[in-house]
């Protein structure tokens, strides 16, 4: 028997068969995921810190598995650094990279990545409903100059109706 004046339990991921009364939360749709990798893009093409810090958990990191170990960095820091070493502001109007070419994964699917990256995903624990998005870029390069790696690897985490920035991995041009 439910009592009627109780509130109903917090809604979680999951639940367990033991438990009388389970409050499921709503998966959020893969538009959520998209939509923030969009705003990070936007951001950076603006060179808009503050947008960034919007989309992106306030611990949320870089890391660079270009270097033996793989270097990790605050995101916000490694991209102050690269607002003030190239103009983003020239990618305005660019095809930074293609919807239709992200790859989604779960994680219990991260063991489909290339073993680097699998790696680096998984240097820290994934929560239940973390997603995997790799995001191959189109547009790498300003004026000749590599900007970005050849793709980014975001790990989002949710943040009640939307998913945010929890980590990034790149091999970050040289």
């Amino acid at each position: 028997m439910v009592d009627p004046s109780s509130d109903p339990p917090s809604s979680e991921s999951a639940g367990d068969t033991s438990t009388a009364i389970v409050t499921l939360r709503t998966p959020l749709p893969m538009s959520a995921a998209l939509a923030t990798v969009a705003a990070f893009f936007a951001g950076v093409v603006r060179e808009d810190l503050s947008s960034l810090h919007e989309f992106g958990e306030a611990t949320a990191t870089v890391s660079d598995i270009g270097n033996s170990p793989p270097r990790v960095l605050n995101l916000f820091f490694v991209w102050q650094q690269r607002f003030q070493q190239f103009d983003y502001g020239e990618l305005d109007g660019s095809s930074i990279y293609r919807e239709a070419e992200v790859r989604t994964f779960r994680p219990e699917e991260v063991h489909a990545l290339p073993r680097r990256v699998a790696a680096a995903v998984l240097a820290e624990p994934l929560a239940p409903e973390d997603l995997v998005l790799v995001v191959p870029i189109t547009a790498p390069a300003i004026k000749n100059q590599r900007v970005f790696g050849d793709e980014l690897t975001f790990i989002l985490r949710r943040a009640e109706a939307r998913f945010r920035i929890f980590r990034m991995i790149e091999t970050t041009p040289r």
